[in-house]
């Protein structure tokens, strides 16, 4: 980290800024809560709107049209599971123990007909404890039960489960659970017998507990790594403030939050659209949003260099100087992350554990308190898509997790918002502020909230070191690049 002064030729312009300053309109952060209600509250529920609708379209149709017209399943959290399950797979051939404990923590997060019913499938390819495999039965009939269910594809997971499958009957499953249907043993001229893809599967649990054993060897390493570089930076700051390249109060600040009110409103019209008109609403607003934000503060009179140098979008040091700090942050940012992730994974305890405290005190056993749980599950619709698709598919979520959603989001969220905020407050109050609101725009729930807010922070930690915007991007789609790679070799 070097303690050079900022480039002298955005001196004079900073100058000029700071006396130059605008106030945001009334109506920035009124936009900014209702969008972010729509998102936590609405969107969520359209969304199982569509798959009651599908539903009861269902109800219209013959026997067998209705086990292939099901409703779209969760494929983000199928993905996540199939992760889990293989890793279960490669514990049981070792440890049985081990795998058994796996296999409790899981039947405590699935939730809905398809996770449910790959839990089940997941079981019997164990040939663990019988009471997990009853009582992930269990688990099947009560998902038949309910009003709205697929009863005809969880029919036929039990007739698997119970006596095999044909090839076309697996075929089927696999719209519905995917990988998990090459679980369920063969049927073959009516007698049961092992499933034929049982040796390739217990293979690659083998690979993926290995990677997955590597990565939190290396993950320890560089939150060493990191934790040493955040406290060299932190002294370093403190002794010498002119490290910090971002000046507070340089260039507009309240035009850059009316931008982002703005992002956010043609985002959540697209959203809102994309179910009551049409769905190609959400894809155009996507790029709308943004292009109508960066040039908002254009229409209000200000100059392009302007608006450049306040929202970050400059060369910094050099380019190739500012990809390297965003390599090194990187790994100084993940102590920060790895507290949020801390308090995500309480979070994720704490839902799992009242449940069966009530389950205990009401007098039922404690294995029967998932009936009724609404444990979230973490995971992004993007690991769905990767979980599904092929490699065009894959390349595709590639370059949008670590190329798109990087520039767009930083230009955005530490590019204006962390602009306008630290305007007006302290980096801490400024960057926590920010990062919660990042992390309640994201899809993952808002049990993630904590994981991704300790994201945000670091990422506007970056820009206050750095002030070009290069430096949290790279940073940023590394973050982004790392995790969808990993998810698209395991998966």
């Amino acid at each position: 980290m070097d303690s050079i002064s900022p480039d002298p030729e955005s001196e004079p312009l900073k100058e000029v800024e700071e006396v130059k300053e605008n106030k945001a309109a009334w109506w920035c952060w009124p936009v900014i809560l209702i969008v972010l209600v729509l998102f936590a509250v609405v969107a969520p529920r359209l969304e199982e709107q569509s798959v009651d609708e599908l539903s009861e379209e269902a109800s219209d149709v013959s026997e067998e049209e209705r086990t292939l017209l099901i409703p779209e399943p969760d494929w983000s959290q199928i993905a996540v599971l199939k992760l889990q399950g293989q890793m279960a797979i490669a514990a049981s051939t070792v440890k049985k123990s081990d795998a058994e404990v796996m296999v409790k923590d899981l039947e405590a997060s699935v939730s809905g007909p398809f996770p449910v019913a790959s839990f089940a499938i997941l079981v019997q390819f164990l040939d663990l404890d019988p009471g997990d495999a009853l009582r992930s039965v269990e688990m099947v009939e009560r998902e038949m039960e309910k009003e709205k269910a697929p009863k005809e594809f969880l029919t036929l997971v039990q007739g698997g489960m119970q006596n095999g499958v044909t090839d076309r009957e697996r075929e089927r499953l696999e719209k519905g659970v995917g990988w998990f249907a090459k679980l369920l043993p063969e049927n073959s001229k009516g007698e049961k017998t092992d499933s034929p893809f049982a040796e390739k599967v217990r293979n690659k649990a083998f690979v993926v507990l290995a990677v997955v054993g590597v990565v939190f060897g290396i993950g320890i390493f560089a939150m060493i790594a990191g934790a040493i570089l955040l406290t060299i930076y932190l002294t370093m700051r403190s002794g010498d403030p002119q490290i910090q390249k971002f000046n507070p109060k340089a260039g507009p600040s309240g035009v850059l939050l009316e931008a982002f009110a703005i992002y956010l409103a043609i985002m959540a019209f697209g959203e809102i659209g994309g179910h009551f008109l049409h769905w190609t609403l959400s894809i155009i607003c996507y790029p709308l949003s943004f292009i109508v934000a960066i040039f908002w503060p254009k229409i209000r009179g200000y100059n392009w260099a302007t608006i450049r140098e306040s929202i970050g979008w400059h060369r910094g040091r050099g380019f190739f100087r500012e990809v390297g700090a965003g390599i090194v942050s990187y790994i100084g940012i993940l102590p920060i992350a790895a507290i949020g992730i801390t308090l995500t994974g309480l979070l994720l305890m704490f839902v799992e554990y009242v449940p069966t405290i009530g389950a205990e005190a009401a007098g039922g056993e404690a294995a029967t308190a998932t009936e009724g749980r609404a444990v979230p599950h973490v995971s992004h619709p993007i690991i769905g898509a990767i979980l599904q698709g092929g490699i065009l598919i894959k390349l595709l979520c590639l370059l949008l997790a670590s190329g798109f959603a990087p520039f767009i989001e930083e230009t955005l969220f530490r590019g204006a918002l962390h602009r306008h905020l630290r305007g007006r407050l302290g980096f801490l109050v400024a960057a926590l502020i920010g990062g919660l609101v990042f992390a309640a725009l994201h899809p993952q729930g808002w049990i993630a909230i904590p994981a991704l807010t300790g994201m945000g922070i670091g990422f506007a930690l970056i820009r206050e070191w750095r002030d070009s915007l290069i430096a949290p991007m790279v940073a940023h789609a590394i973050n982004n690049g790392l995790i969808v790679g990993l998810f698209a070799f395991l998966l």
